[in-house]
């Protein structure tokens, strides 16, 4: 009797181990299955329309709300020469870089994105519009200095999410992500010919936007390059720098929106006079 329960006790927990790995296989088969089926097709005008990998809430939120979030922007871009080169820089999951290149059609576009969840989703998106000969996705941060190799610091590590930093503070308290990584500043890429002159750029990067125009000291002379979009905050006199260091490279404040009520934060569309 006592070797009969013995046995029984052992198989049922060969039986109960059973159940619980198909179960965690089950759900980790569920859970790609939803995942890797998140496409969504959103309408951008009467002919066109772009796919994008949704994930989560925050992905789909940002296709979604793509021609609404920010109309100055998506004006901006409408704008564009048809024959240009556009550097997103702080592309997140790729809304503005698919956009201009589905409007576009000879349009070349530079998608700078640092988050891996974000450049992952990203690149995703280029993939399944089928822009991989448009857009060149770059995982780098930029930056004043060149070569510069420091900490990238992220406030949480939700897809499509923002709030990161470029810096060599190693104060991770406010952080969940933090790695090193190296950045590059926008007058090395240009100058060493890696990449060609922009006629666009946007700058869109949660507080380095003043460092990132001081590493295009020499870029910015060059008559190519036509206009820039910097989101901005008031916050430090930061605007204000901005504007005055623009203003001395040849371009005046064409136009100011606030984006963002709650934060502060505006667009600030520049142009060369």
């Amino acid at each position: 009797m006592k070797k009969f329960l013995i046995i029984t006790f052992f198989t049922t927990l060969k039986f109960l181990d059973l159940i619980f790995r198909k179960k965690k296989k089950f759900k980790e088969f569920l859970y790609s299955l939803l995942r890797n089926n998140s496409i969504q097709s959103y309408k951008i005008d009467k002919i066109n329309e772009l796919n994008f990998f949704s994930p989560n809430y925050t992905s789909r939120w940002r296709a979604q709300t793509l021609l609404t979030k920010e109309i100055d922007t998506i004006d901006w871009i409408n704008s564009f020469d048809d024959n240009c080169i556009f550097w997103d820089i702080g592309a997140n999951i790729g809304t503005y870089s698919l956009y201009s290149s589905k409007i576009k059609k000879k349009i070349n576009v530079v998608a700078f994105e640092p988050s891996p969840q974000n450049f992952t989703i990203l690149t995703k998106n280029i993939s399944l519009n089928k822009m991989s000969k448009k857009i060149i996705a770059i995982p780098n941060p930029l930056d004043q200095i060149n070569n510069y190799i420091s900490y990238f610091k992220e406030n949480d590590i939700e897809e499509a999410g923002s709030k990161s930093n470029f810096d060599n503070n190693f104060d991770t308290s406010n952080y969940s992500n933090v790695f090193k990584t190296i950045g590059f500043s926008i007058d090395y890429l240009t100058e060493n010919k890696i990449l060609q002159i922009p006629t666009y750029i946007k700058i869109d990067v949660d507080g380095n936007e003043k460092k990132i125009i001081q590493g295009a000291t020499n870029t910015l002379d060059n008559k190519t390059l036509k206009s820039i979009l910097i989101e901005s905050n008031d916050k430090d006199n930061e605007k204000n720098e901005i504007v005055n260091f623009l203003e001395n490279k040849d371009f005046k404040l064409y136009k100011s929106t606030v984006t963002s009520k709650r934060s502060g934060n505006q667009n600030l569309i520049f142009i060369r006079k």
